[in-house]
């Protein structure tokens, strides 16, 4: 059965091929926003470790604790921007 998987498999390169531009922009979206909220997290321990007194400390923490919610609206809005500008060329 030499060409029994033949159209399966002519299906699922074409499904690859479709969604692979969004895969490799979905990955680099996600690391975008996972070195942000690194970032946020390594300031929050250093600011931990070194406090810093008054209305600055208090901004700090704030900063850290909207982090995450932060992160990902980044993730979303670059995806989405991400997604259109995909979109526009495959148009073209």
């Amino acid at each position: 059965m030499v060409g029994g998987d033949g159209p399966k498999r002519d299906f699922l390169d074409e499904v690859w091929e479709d969604a692979k531009p969004y895969m490799v922009k979905l990955v680099v979206d996600l690391l975008v926003a996972t070195s942000l909220y690194l970032g946020l997290y390594f300031f929050k321990l250093l600011s931990d470790r070194l406090p810093i007194p008054g209305w600055a400390g208090t901004f700090i923490v704030n900063l850290h604790s909207v982090g995450i919610v932060f992160a990902f609206a980044v993730f979303a809005g670059l995806f989405i921007i991400d997604v259109i500008d995909i979109n526009r060329r495959r148009r073209k």
